[in-house]
């Protein structure tokens, strides 16, 4: 049974015993202006029934973490290379939404390291799906639990809706600068701050992986000012101190969005986690948003407006860097 196949079975026992919660939408296609790509929104109004993260928390109180241990209920793989577990989202949009969390405890502002990376692999490595995998890093990023994960949907599956509308332009950018392996790389229609490269088919070392990656978040931090290398994100002491809300010293928690697939990746320095109360992870840039809101669909529906909140909540072009 092939992986897809696999989770959407067990997605679909999980669902009729109550153990996740599938929440329907419809799907609006728009045009982002400046872009020459299309966008899908998913309207889904009863996203409102997912919990949202208390504004303060009890820093006595040591925080839920659904991931250690993972529900049973919700378990694909439960040791994934022997380092990470392969889950069913438990609040999905997507059907056979899956999660790769770390076994052991890891920060989800930490850096994907070459063992992450061997794990995003077993999955998108499949050569009979394609998923688009992404990782919402840093508490501006759109993550919603602390605990060091990576989500993939499956795409291409046949449904109109079942694309990934950022692929198209970043094919015809691969085309036109005729880049290297690995090679980092902007693409100059977007309105943002970022830094991509692309994977060719023969990569099997994860740890020229890991350091392709970690040059692209180095470079988009660096485009706007940042020292990534002076930031919490690399101080596994100051995280577990961040995480346990004793953190009293003056390193910056860096917030960024990664999309990718087996063929290429993007890296998105962020800003904000919401724009007009529209909030946006990964897959908000990969043309991807959701709407709980008839006015939050008409907004995104104007014309330009895609472009404002993807600029709104990420790194404009334009923006005074921080030097």
């Amino acid at each position: 049974m092939s992986l897809v196949n696999r989770l959407g079975t067990q997605f679909d026992a999980a669902l009729a015993a109550g153990h996740l919660v599938f929440t329907p939408s419809t799907c609006v296609r728009v045009h982002c202006d400046g872009i020459d790509v299309g966008a899908f929104i998913r309207h889904a109004p009863s996203l409102a029934l997912k919990p949202q993260r208390p504004q303060h928390q009890n820093k006595q109180r040591k925080p839920f973490n659904p991931f250690l241990p993972p529900d049973v209920n919700l378990t694909v793989d439960e040791l994934l290379l022997g380092t990470h577990a392969l889950l069913l989202n438990k609040f999905a949009v997507v059907r056979a939404h899956a999660l790769v969390v770390t076994k052991a405890w890891a920060s989800q502002s930490s850096f994907l390291d070459a063992k992450d990376w061997a794990a995003a692999w077993a999955v998108i490595g499949q050569t009979d799906t394609q998923f688009l995998g992404f990782f919402n890093c840093g508490p501006l990023s759109g993550a919603s639990v602390p605990h060091k994960h990576m989500q993939f949907i499956p795409v291409h599956q046949g449904a109109e809706d079942d694309v990934i509308p950022i692929e198209n332009l970043l094919e015809s950018h691969k085309k036109n600068v005729k880049i290297g392996s690995l090679a980092e790389t902007a693409v100059d229609a977007l309105p943002f701050f970022h830094r991509a490269c692309f994977i060719p088919e023969s990569v099997s070392d994860f740890g020229e992986i890991e350091a392709a990656y970690l040059g692209l978040v180095k470079s988009a931090f660096q485009a706007i000012g940042i020292d990534t290398d002076a930031s919490i994100n690399n101080d596994p002491d100051a995280l577990v101190a961040v995480n346990a809300g004793t953190y009293s010293g003056s390193k910056e928690e860096l917030s960024y969005n990664l999309i990718f697939t087996k063929s290429w990746m993007i890296v998105i320095p962020r800003r904000a986690e919401t724009f007009n109360g529209l909030s946006v992870n990964s897959v908000g840039f990969a043309g991807m948003l959701l709407t709980k809101s008839a006015e939050q669909l008409e907004g995104l529906q104007s014309p330009g407006a895609l472009s404002t909140v993807l600029a709104g909540v990420a790194y404009p072009k334009g923006h005074m860097m921080r030097l």
